[in-house]
């Protein structure tokens, strides 16, 4: 199987819609400031301008099974940082059809791919609320690393939700990678 970083656009604004059901979700998704519940088009719209011009605050994705042509996930590389050569890994999601089926890993290969070879990106962070374990261990077999827990960083109907940030460097994407071909070349 094979799989392209496709630049987000308007039609892919139905996947994200019909992915969200909840402001739990919403939340989960997308953190407690960017879109308020129910989440709407203009809302997706004004989200897409913030990868528009020459230098774009954000480089926004759908990953694309290229087998098929499916839609499978969402991803952000958001606070672009063009001094520090950074950004933060943001709105990450496989669409619910396809949750549970392995794509999450091919969805965080692709955007650090492009952010560390094409971008040439030194580091990318994220924060990833802590009951999101599946999420915090692909994260950790990447490569990514804990700095710091943030106790309460939202509260969502009366109940704190602690966040971790995390951080990979090119360096260490490299050594993931040069780990992931030797096991290859060794099987």
């Amino acid at each position: 199987m094979s799989f392209e970083l496709l630049n987000f656009g308007e039609k892919d604004f139905r996947h994200i819609l019909d992915s969200i059901s909840s402001k739990r979700e919403l939340i989960q998704w997308a953190g407690s400031r960017m879109f308020t519940y129910p989440l709407e088009p203009k809302q997706l719209f004004l989200y897409l301008s913030k990868a528009k011009g020459c230098r774009p605050k954000s480089y926004i994705y759908t990953l694309l099974r290229t087998d098929d042509n499916e839609r499978i996930g969402h991803v952000e590389l958001s606070d672009i940082n063009q001094e520090e050569m950074s950004a933060v890994l943001s709105r990450v999601m496989i669409f619910p059809e396809h949750r549970g089926e392995g794509y999450s890993h091919n969805l965080i290969r692709a955007i650090l791919d492009l952010a560390f070879n094409s971008l040439k990106f030194k580091e990318i962070t994220l924060s990833v609320y802590i009951f999101n374990i599946p999420a915090i261990k692909l994260y950790e077999k990447i490569g990514f690393e804990c700095t710091k827990i943030t106790k309460s960083a939202c509260v969502v109907n009366g109940e704190g939700w602690d966040s971790m940030s995390m951080h990979i460097s090119h360096s260490m994407y490299m050594k993931y990678i040069s780990k992931k071909d030797s096991l290859r070349i060794e099987k």
